[in-house]
């Protein structure tokens, strides 16, 4: 697997943040339909997701805090890329839309 360092150009920077039906939690930019997204809970803010998450999961904030992954639509390049809680980001490759994608993603 290889990782690049981008610089992403995005359309709107106030980000969306989800709990996927497998119980994976993550944001993402709103360059997406939110209706289309299957069993996932959307959330205000960061924290409410992180609770949501630690509830789910059985574990603390602590514990998960800083270890989500972002979804950004870079508008330039057309393209979706996952960004790890390190900051490298790594292209979406999917025949399904990115809703789809997003709601059955896993680790």
């Amino acid at each position: 697997m290889t990782f690049t360092k981008v610089e992403l150009i995005t359309d709107d920077q106030s980000p969306l943040f989800i709990l996927n039906k497998n119980g994976h939690y993550f944001q993402a930019t709103k360059s997406m339909d939110v209706e289309k997204l299957e069993q996932c809970d959307i959330f205000e803010s960061l924290a409410e997701l992180l609770e949501a998450a630690a509830v789910l999961s059985g574990t603390s904030i602590q514990e998960i805090e800083g270890n989500h992954y972002d979804f950004r639509y870079d508008i330039k390049n057309n393209r979706w890329y996952e960004i790890c809680p390190r900051g490298y980001a790594t292209r979406v490759i999917t025949e399904k839309t990115i809703e789809q994608y997003l709601s059955n993603w896993s680790l």
